[in-house]
């Protein structure tokens, strides 16, 4: 079972964002803030495949979160959210490492991207 680590200070995102990706299958954690999020990636028992992380995050900002997370797990996937339009700071938009979801979506629309970042494989 793939591991997502989501991370948003708003509850009723992270709880749909989480409903919607258990029923598909996926092990989910939720952190409010970029702080709580590296203490889970430091205590989980397993790795993360992809944290999905707002850009802007209180506590521990996002660049520096997922720079120590891509250092705790080298292959990750990092999928960025944002509901600013024009806000993209980590370079490119198709960069290897980080894509980017602009808000709002659905899960499923979620779930297809995670599916495709994680080699075409479904979480089921």
């Amino acid at each position: 079972m793939d591991t997502i680590l989501v991370v948003e200070d708003e509850r009723a995102i992270c709880e749909m964002l989480g409903q919607g990706l258990r029923t598909r299958g996926y092990e989910v954690l939720v952190a409010e803030n970029g702080d709580e999020a590296l203490r889970m990636c430091a205590k989980h028992p397993k790795p993360i495949q992809v944290p999905l992380c707002d850009v802007v995050t209180p506590g521990l900002r996002a660049r520096e979160l997922i720079r120590i997370a891509v250092g705790m797990y080298p292959s990750l996937k990092v999928l960025l959210m944002t509901g600013y339009p024009d806000e993209y700071p980590f370079g490119s938009e198709d960069s290897e490492i980080f894509q980017l979801m602009r808000k709002p979506f659905t899960t499923s629309e979620l779930a297809l991207r995670l599916e495709a970042m994680l080699g075409g494989k479904c979480a089921r």
